[in-house]
This record gives structure tokens, sequence and C-alpha cells, in this order.
């Protein structure tokens, strides 16, 4: 398909193309979502579309993207209700389509489709990307190829018109509520020979059957006994589902995981071991739905999830209540400085749960020795905050907890907590200070995205995990020290970090995942100790051509010309390393 000048196109395209906010070669949003409506051809002008660019664009109808556009964000099209065509220029070097479904070029990723009737993804394809089939209602069934490994978040959210779906073995990431709101879907299998995911009366489970990763519509949905994880959105959408029993075994219930199921009004958690559930666990229920739990804790979790549970729908059963009281909260002791920032929180039992007014809270927080606990988004878009300290008292911070906190410059993290949740920091591009302390054991799937004003970080000894895209485009980074301790780096966990120029793996690494590096455009001296056992996939691709590659033997000098073929023999030095060299 030839690109089309601007004098070219119909009144209708030029009227759209006009509502576009353009900054520098990036699209980052429409000026009114309501007015574009239609065809919308992209100017060559534009480079990169942003995140959510073109959301809730419930009009368009079909896009047409340039060969100029070498950049996605993620969310892209989210509830776009209308769109039926995707078409890419067939010299863009970055992305491609077929049958109005949107690859990366080497069709190996699957981005977006808007497809309808029976869809069946082509061999080759290896991830199916966050909500890439988001809201294709029109789609009755699809065939999920053997090649495929990740199933992302989302993947086929509200696609209320899919009855069955086969998971085949290759599948071995899936992530949350990968068929949220998928109120038909009756029937759910799982290859047998799949090594980390099974399926049970029509129920999806991690392999040890410990976590439940999707259920399928039941008007009495009783949690096997052998549960301890219920994940997120798991049975999101089931409008049939009336009574939910949970177990004395689980643990967590995740983000949303009963969001949506509008009938149900009774919930019965037996579980005393209960100390997490995830925001909006429970909204949009029945609204004066009954919980019957089993202490007053498991109350106050209910009370903080977001899902505007009330005190009147709680009733802790006496012949199962715990002996021990609720312990008081003692009056908050602050100076002047920090008094009006504090008095804007929301807290109960020790749970920071949110804040009265987000705009009203600008400058520094010191939060009060009485805090334990900091629910899910507590501090999301608190745009004027720039300092917070952390105390050591509080043990537990949720995820999202300071997504687009955009002028937050200073982060002081106590000694009790022991995780880094999921997008923590999220598009704080002004954060330029953190420190990570020992104790942290897992840094969360994407906790520092974009956190592009970070010059330097220290991982701890204490962690062992750095989760997926935990890092992703911290293009101010220049200096990164792992300590000896962390064994796992995840997948694309420093993608486009094109500050960084050198890096030394630690010694007790046993895992580098697939595209962990990638982009790194500046990367030229890797270090990587014998302790490693896999490195995936383009791992270290698009780094400097001329890079050098140090390794503590012929085994990973295998692993890593095994993981990219383009890596030349000149380019690897085989050195026996003390390991002195791979402790920062």
């Amino acid at each position: 398909m030839e690109q089309r000048s601007a004098l070219q196109l119909a009144a209708e395209e030029k009227a759209n193309v006009q509502l576009l906010r353009i900054t520098d070669g990036i699209l980052i949003g429409v000026t009114n979502r309501d007015d574009l409506t239609g065809s919308l051809i992209l100017p060559d002008t534009i480079t990169e579309i942003g995140r959510k660019a073109l959301s809730g664009c419930t009009g368009l109808t079909s896009i047409t993207i340039p060969d100029s556009v070498t950049q996605i964000g993620y969310g892209t099209f989210f509830r776009c209700m209308s769109l039926t065509s995707i078409t890419v220029h067939s010299d863009n070097p970055a992305y491609c389509t077929q049958e109005n479904i949107l690859y990366t070029k080497d069709m190996k990723t699957l981005l977006r489709a808007v497809a309808t009737g029976c869809v069946v993804i082509p061999y080759g394809v290896i991830e199916i990307s966050y909500g890439a089939f988001s809201r294709c209602r029109g789609v009755t069934s699809i065939t999920i190829p053997d090649s495929v490994i990740k199933i992302a978040m989302g993947a086929f959210c509200y696609c209320s018109s899919i009855t069955h779906i086969i998971i085949p073995s290759s599948v071995t990431d899936i992530g949350m509520g990968p068929f949220g709101y998928c109120t038909n879907l009756t029937n759910i299998v799982v290859d047998k020979a799949n090594p980390l995911y099974c399926s049970k009366d029509n129920v999806l489970y991690t392999k040890d059957m410990k976590t439940l990763v999707q259920a399928t519509p039941i008007k009495t949905f009783i949690v096997p006994e052998h549960v301890t994880a219920i994940g997120g959105y798991c049975l999101a959408g089931c409008t049939d589902v009336t009574t939910v029993i949970i177990p004395d075994g689980v643990t967590e219930i995740g983000e949303g995981a009963f969001d949506s199921c509008e009938r149900l009004d009774n919930i019965i958690i037996k579980s005393e071991r209960l100390t997490e559930i995830g925001y909006d666990a429970f909204s949009h229920i029945k609204h004066d739905a009954r919980f019957t739990v089993k202490s007053k804790s498991i109350k106050a979790l209910l009370q903080t999830c977001g899902s505007d549970i009330q005190n009147g729908q709680i009733t802790v059963n006496p012949n199962l209540q715990d002996n021990e009281n609720m312990e008081q909260i003692s009056a908050l002791r602050l100076t002047a400085e920090e008094e009006s920032n504090v008095q804007l929180l929301e807290i109960t039992d020790g749970i920071v749960i949110g804040v009265t007014n987000r705009a009203y809270l600008t400058g520094s927080l010191i939060l009060p020795d009485t805090i334990t606990e900091i629910a899910h988004h507590a501090f999301e878009s608190c745009s004027g905050l720039t300092r917070i300290v952390i105390p050591d008292s509080v043990t537990k911070i949720g995820d999202w907890l300071f997504r687009d906190c955009t002028d937050l410059k200073e982060v002081i993290i106590g000694s009790g907590i022991s995780k880094i949740g999921i997008g923590a920091f999220f598009d704080c591009t002004h954060l330029s200070t953190i420190i990570i302390p020992q104790g942290i054991t897992e840094i969360g799937n994407l906790a520092f995205k974009s956190c592009s004003s970070l010059k330097t970080i220290n991982i701890p000894s204490s962690a062992r995990k750095i989760g997926e895209w935990a890092f992703v485009c911290c293009s101010g980074l220049t200096e990164l020290n792992i300590e000896k301790g962390v064994t796992s780096i995840e997948y694309r966990s420093f993608v486009c970090c094109t500050g960084l120029t050198s890096i030394t793996i630690p010694d007790s690494v046993t895992q580098i995942g697939e595209e962990a590096f990638g982009a790194c455009s500046r990367l030229a001296v890797i270090r990587i100790p014998e302790s490693v056992t896999e490195i995936g996939n383009n791992a270290f691709c698009n780094i400097q051509s001329n890079a050098q590659f140090i390794v503590a033997s012929n085994a990973v000098k295998k692993l890593l010309k095994h993981s990219d073929s383009s890596i030349q023999d000149e380019h690897i030095i085989v050195k026996r390393l003390s390991s002195e060299v791979f402790t920062p």
C-alpha cells in the first residue's frame, strides 16, 4: 500500500489528523477522542505512538501506520470498539500486519488483533501481548500454535464469544486474567505435556495446582482445598456466579479476581492465612453482597482492597473468631511541617489505603512509624509529591504504588519491606534517588518502568529476582550494581537502558531472560560468570555492534552464541575470572 500525502486525504481523514497531539514525532494522544471517527491515516512525521495514545477512540474504524513508526506503546488501541482494520506500510522496519492483526516485523510477537470469527495464530509467534485480542467480541475461537511461549496479561479479555480454549505444551508464561471477562468461556484445556500449567474441571492452574489462574462460570464456585493463591481477574466478569467459598489454605486473592461478578452476593472466606487481597478484587459485585470471614484481620483486608465494601456487609463469625484483638493504632505524632500531608492520608488499622485529595499532597511526606502497610495504588497520580520516607515499621507496599508520580524525586525505603511491587514506580520520570535496602528479595515486574532520571541503581545481596521489564526505558541509568545474591534477571528487565555502557553479572545469577538487556544501545562490555546456566533468546540484542563479552567458561560462551547467532567468536573472551570480578 502506498502512502498518501496530506493533500490526497479525504476530508474525514484530514479532520482526524488535526485532532492528534504530536510532540517531537511522538503521537501522545488525541485532543477529543469522541470526535475522532472513521478512518485515520497517520502522517509520516510520526516515529512513535505513545502509551494508550488512541485508547478510548470508540469511533475509530481503521488506521494506517506509515513506515516511519518504529515504536508502538502498549494499550494504543484499548477500547477502540469500532476498529476493524489495521494496516502497516510494507516498508515499515519494525511492524507488519496480516489479516488485520498487528505483529512485530519478525512475526514473533502478536501485538493487536481486530479479528472476528475463527482465528488461527500463525506458527512462529512466540508472544501474545498484553490485551492483544481485548474486546474482540466477534472472535468465536482461537487456535494457539505450539510455538507460543507467553500469553500476556488480559490477552483475550472481553472476548465474549469464545466458548473454549486449548493451551499447548509450549506455553510457559501466562499473565494475570488471560481470559478475564470472557463471559461465555466454559471449556479450558491444557496440553498434558505442559510443564508449568494444567487444567481440571475447566479451571486453569499452575502445574502444582496451588495457583488458580483462570476459572469458568459456575453458580457456586468452591475454591479447591489445594489452592493457596487465587490469581488476578481469574473469575472477572462471570455474571452467573452467586456464591464463592474460599478455603483455609488460601493466602492471596489477586487484583480484580471477582470484579464484575454482578450477581455475586455471598462470599465465605474460611482462611485465617489470608494476607493479601488485591485491588478491586470484589469490585462491581452485588451492591449488598454478604461476606463471612474468620477474623478481624481478614475484615480489615476487605475494607482496604478498594472495592467499596461497607462495614455492615462483613460478618465475623463468632465461632471462628480469633481471641486476639486488633491492636489500636496510636495517634499520629508528627512535626508541623509534615502534619498537613499526613492528614490527607486515609489510614485504617495502620494501613494507608489512599489520599483524600491527591492534588493537595505536595512536597515531602514522612510516614509515621504507626504505619505497617501501604495498599495498592495508594499514592498513584500524586503528581505534586516530591519526596517520601517509608519507615522501618512498614512491612508491605502495594503494586502500582507511586505510578505517575511525575514529580517524585527521592524515595527512602525502610528495612521492613521485602518486595517492591508491580509497577511501584511506573513512569516516575523525575525519580533520581532511591535506596533499595537490604532485605528486599524481589523487584516486581515494571517496578521502575521509564524512570528516566535514575542514574545509579544498587541491587542488594538480599534480592533474588529482578522482574520482567523492571527497569525498562530507564534511559538515564549509567551505573548498575547487582550484588551477589541475585539468581534471576527476567525477561526484558533492562531493555532500552540506553545509558549503560558496561555490566557485570554476579556469580549467583543462573538465569538471564530473553531480551534482558536488549536495545541497550551503548552497552559495550558484558561480564558473565560461570554460574549462568540459561541465557534467553536475544538477551543482548541491539547493543553495540562490537560489544565485548567476557565469559567465565566455554559453556557460557556456547549459551551466549545459542541465544543470538549474530554474536561472533571474536567478540567473546573466555577468561576464568575470580569471584571478586563478579562481586561489585
